[in-house]
């Protein structure tokens, strides 16, 4: 993952990226993209652009649509403006 962990501002957009390595992650690499704190901060599912919304920290996933073996995680901190 790309970055691994990104400090925002409230407010503020990120583009996050997922890189798969194609000798160990065969097939569709196309990721879906998840927020565990949606609150904190909310992620296009497809494009991967994190928004802040409200201070706190959230972990964003990347899946890999074809195979929930492959994910990754970043560390998303949100500061007040």
């Amino acid at each position: 993952m790309i970055p691994s962990s990104v400090t925002l501002a409230v407010g503020d957009t990120f583009r996050l990226r997922a890189v798969a390595m194609l000798e160990n992650a065969p097939g569709d690499t196309t990721v879906v993209w998840t927020s565990s704190r949606t609150a904190v901060a909310q992620i296009d599912s497809l494009t991967g652009i994190v928004k802040a919304i409200s201070p706190g920290w959230a972990t964003v996933t990347a899946t890999r649509r074809a195979n929930v073996n492959y994910e990754a995680g970043v560390e998303v901190t949100v500061q007040q403006r």
